[in-house]
C-alpha cells in the first residue's frame, strides 16, 4: 500500500472510468499511510475535491476540508476550499475563523493584510467588538505592507466609534510615517506629501480644539509650520490660537514674522497688533519702541492714536 507509482496507476484507472467510490477508498488508504501532515492535508483536500464534485456529499467534503487544516494549519488549499462553502452557504462565523487561519497561512504580505482587514470589517457582523477590530488591524499594520490601506480602515473605525484621542493617535502615525518618506525623498519631490503633511496637522489641530485641548492644537499647528515653514494660513491660525491660550511672547513673534512678509498696506495694523501682545506679555518698553515705529512711518495713524489713548487710560 506505501508502492506510489502502483497507487497512482490505479487512480488513473478509475478517474478514466468515472470509478469515484473506488477512488475514494485509494485515497483513504493513501492517507492512512501518508508519511507528514502537509501531505495528508493534501489528501484530504483531495478526498473533500472528490466528494463534492463527483460523489456530491458536502457534509463530507465539509469534514475533509476540516481534516486537513487540522493535519497541516498552513494548508492554503485546505483554508480557500472551507471559504468557498461558508461563504455560500453565508456562515459568517465559520468565515471569520477561515479568514483567520488563512491569514495565519498567509506568507505573502499584501495578502495577509487583505485578510486582516477583511476580518476586521467582518468583526461588526460576528459580535466581534470594535477592540478586536482594532486589534486585527493593528496586525496587519505591523505586516508593513499596505499601510495607507490599513491606516484608511483605521480611521474609518476611529471615526465611527467618535474616539478622539483614538482619531488622534491614526492621524499621528500616518503623520510619522509620511515625515519619514519625506526624508528620504529628494526635495523636488517633496511638494505634494508636504501638504498631505501639512493637512493631517492641520486636521489634529482641529480635533484638538473641538475638545477643548488648546496646548494639543498648538503643538499640532507647529508641527504643520515645521513642515511648510512660513505658510500665511498656518501662521494666522497660531495667531488666532496664540490670542486665546494668552501666549503673548509667542504672538508677538508671530506678528514679528508676518510684518516682514506683508505687503505695505498691512504692516502698520500687524506691528500695532504685535505692540498690543507686547503690552500683555508685560514688555511695554518694547511696545513702545514698536509703536514708534509706527510713528515714523507713519505719524497720526488713527490705529496709533487710540492704542496710545488705551495704553493710558
Amino acid at each position: 500500500a506505501t508502492l506510489k507509482p502502483n497507487l497512482w496507476a490505479i487512480r488513473r484507472v478509475f478517474e478514466r472510468r468515472a470509478l469515484w467510490p473506488n477512488l475514494q477508498k485509494l485515497l483513504d488508504a493513501e492517507i492512512r499511510f501518508a508519511k507528514t501532515p502537509e501531505e495528508k492535508a493534501e489528501l484530504y483536500v483531495e478526498k473533500g475535491e472528490l466528494l463534492e464534485d463527483r460523489i456530491h456529499d458536502p457534509a463530507g467534503a465539509l469534514d475533509c476540508f476540516n481534516r486537513a487544516v487540522e493535519a497541516s494549519p498552513a494548508s492554503l488549499p485546505a483554508w480557500m476550499a472551507l471559504e468557498k462553502i461558508h461563504t455560500r452557504a453565508r456562515d459568517l462565523g465559520n468565515l471569520g475563523r477561515v479568514w483567520r487561519g488563512m491569514a495565519d497561512a498567509t506568507v505573502e504580505p499584501p495578502r495577509k493584510v487583505a485578510l486582516l482587514i477583511d476580518l476586521a470589517r467582518l468583526q461588526e457582523s460576528i459580535g466581534g467588538g470594535a477592540a478586536e477590530a482594532r486589534a486585527i488591524l493593528q496586525e496587519a499594520l505591523a505586516v508593513g505592507a499596505d499601510a495607507n490601506r490599513v491606516l484608511d480602515e483605521l480611521e474609518r473605525f476611529a471615526e465611527k466609534s467618535g474616539g478622539g484621542e483614538e482619531l488622534l493617535a491614526v492621524l499621528d502615525e500616518r503623520a510619522r510615517r509620511l515625515t519619514a518618506q519625506l526624508a528620504e525623498m529628494p526635495i523636488e519631490e517633496r511638494l505634494h506629501k508636504s501638504e498631505r503633511l501639512v493637512a493631517l496637522r492641520r486636521r489634529q489641530a482641529e480635533l484638538s480644539r473641538q475638545k477643548g485641548d488648546g496646548e494639543g492644537a498648538w503643538s499640532y499647528l507647529q508641527a504643520a509650520l515645521a513642515a511648510a515653514p512660513g505658510e500665511p494660513l498656518i501662521v494666522r491660525e497660531l495667531s488666532e490660537l496664540a490670542e486665546s491660550l494668552g501666549r503673548w511672547d509667542e504672538l508677538s513673534d508671530l506678528y514679528a514674522g508676518r510684518v516682514e512678509t506683508a505687503p505695505a498696506s498691512r504692516k502698520i495694523a500687524l506691528r500695532l497688533a504685535r505692540a498690543e501682545a507686547l503690552r500683555h506679555a508685560g514688555k511695554a518698553a518694547e511696545a513702545d519702541a514698536v509703536e514708534s515705529e509706527v510713528a515714523r512711518d507713519e505719524p497720526g495713524h488713527l490705529g496709533l492714536a487710540i492704542a496710545r489713548e488705551r495704553t493710558a487710560l
